[in-house]
């Protein structure tokens, strides 16, 4: 459930990457808009299922938004097992919640290192040109 403010919003809360694995860093990204006529503070909190943990930053940035502004927020994220994750999205306004947005995140199973099959040597072709 997403709820929105009359003058801030979240205008796309979504990952950088189409398809995302399990035991490998991905970004999600979420860019926020300030349609009123005051700068504001804000501090964007993204809140992480279990399973799923933050690789940076250590912790959610303070934004300061110009009236009539946007800025993006950009996390790093890893999934210890495939699945699908639920990452919930809050901006807070001193002790206000002005907006949310959810994000249902698919991870599919890690793929390990392949063992390269037998590349025999190279020959050189017989020609009667050389």
């Amino acid at each position: 459930m997403n709820v929105q403010n009359e003058t801030i919003r979240v205008r796309r809360f979504q990952q950088e990457k189409p398809i995302d694995r399990a035991g490998r860093p991905t970004t999600v990204t979420a860019v926020i808009e300030n349609t009123g006529k005051d700068d504001v503070e804000l501090q964007p909190k993204l809140f992480l299922p279990p399973g799923v943990k933050r690789r940076s930053p250590g912790k959610d940035p303070a934004v300061s938004l110009a009236s009539r502004a946007e800025t993006t927020v950009i996390w790093q994220i890893e999934a210890a097992e495939a699945g699908t994750y639920e990452l919930l999205l809050k901006i807070d306004r001193g002790s206000e919640v002005v907006a949310t947005a959810s994000l249902s995140m698919p991870f599919l199973p890690a793929i390990g290192a392949l063992e390269p099959q037998y590349i025999p040597e190279p020959q050189p072709v017989k020609t009667p040109i050389l």
